[in-house]
C-alpha cells in the first residue's frame, strides 16, 4: 500500500506476520480518507460473527470462499464508482446489434476489454486469486455452455434465460463485454421465444466463448509464472 493507491483490495483472512483483521486496520489508520480503498474480505467461514469483525475493522466486503463469479460479480458492483460507472457510463450500457445481425468475425485479443481487465487485475493484488478467479470462470463457462445447449434442444426457455443472464453479469465483470453482449442477445431472444433468433445468437455466443477461452487461458498461464 506504500507503493500505491489501489482502488480495491481482496483481504484475504488468514495470511502469514500479519491477519487480514490487522492489515485492514492498519490501512484505516495509516491511509488518509481520499485514498482508502474498498476492502473485501476473503475467507473460508461463514460464521456472522467472523462478518462482523471484518466490518468493525474497517472492512467494506465479505466473500466466503469458495468464491462463486456471481457473488463476486455482486461485491465488485457494490463498490460505489463502479455501481456509478455501470448506470451513467453511456459505454457500459449501449445497445449492440439487433437480434438478427449479420455478425462480422472479432478478433480474439478483443474479447476480453484491456481498461476493465486492467482494472480487476489491480485489485486481485495476489497472483494465485487471479489464476484461481481465471480457473472459476472458465469452468462456469464451460458447464453455462453445455446447459445451454441442452437447453435450446429441448426449448427450455425459462432455463435459457437463466443461464444467460447469469453469464451476462460474469462475462461483464471479467472484461468479456462482447461475450456479456451475445448472452444478453441470447436471453432476449429466449424471453421472446424466437427459434432462429435463439439458434443465431447462441452461435455467436459460442464464437466469443471460445476467443475468451483462448485469451484467459493465456493470462492464466502468466498470473502462475
Amino acid at each position: 500500500m506504500n507503493q500505491g493507491e489501489y482502488d480495491v483490495v481482496f483481504m484475504d483472512w488468514q495470511m502469514p506476520e500479519m491477519d487480514g483483521i490487522r492489515a485492514t486496520q492498519e490501512i484505516r489508520r495509516c491511509h488518509q480518507s481520499p485514498t482508502q480503498p474498498w476492502i473485501i474480505a476473503l475467507t473460508a467461514n461463514a460464521l456472522a460473527s467472523q462478518r462482523q469483525m471484518c466490518f468493525d475493522a474497517g472492512m467494506n466486503d465479505y466473500l466466503s470462499k469458495p468464491i462463486t463469479l456471481e457473488r463476486l460479480a455482486q461485491a465488485l458492483l457494490g463498490i460505489p464508482y463502479i455501481a456509478e460507472n455501470v448506470t451513467t457510463n453511456p459505454t457500459a450500457i449501449a445497445p449492440g446489434p439487433p437480434l438478427n445481425a449479420t455478425l462480422a468475425p472479432d478478433t480474439t485479443q478483443a474479447s476480453v476489454d484491456p481498461q476493465i481487465w486492467a482494472q480487476l487485475v489491480q485489485g486481485m493484488a495476489d497472483e494465485d486469486i487471479m489464476a484461481e478467479l481465471i480457473s472459476l470462470f472458465l469452468e462456469e463457462l464451460t458447464q453455462q455452455l453445455e446447459q445451454l445447449t441442452k437447453a435450446i434442444a429441448t426449448e427450455d426457455y425459462p432455463q435459457i434465460c437463466a443461464i444467460t443472464h447469469n453469464l451476462k453479469g460474469t462475462a461483464g465483470t471479467m472484461g468479456a463485454k462482447l461475450l456479456s453482449d451475445a448472452a444478453s442477445h441470447l436471453e432476449i431472444a429466449a424471453q421472446q421465444a424466437q427459434p432462429e433468433a435463439i439458434a443465431t445468437n447462441f452461435s455467436r455466443l459460442q464464437h466469443q466463448a471460445t476467443a475468451v477461452q483462448i485469451v484467459l487461458q493465456e493470462k492464466q498461464q502468466k498470473a502462475k509464472v
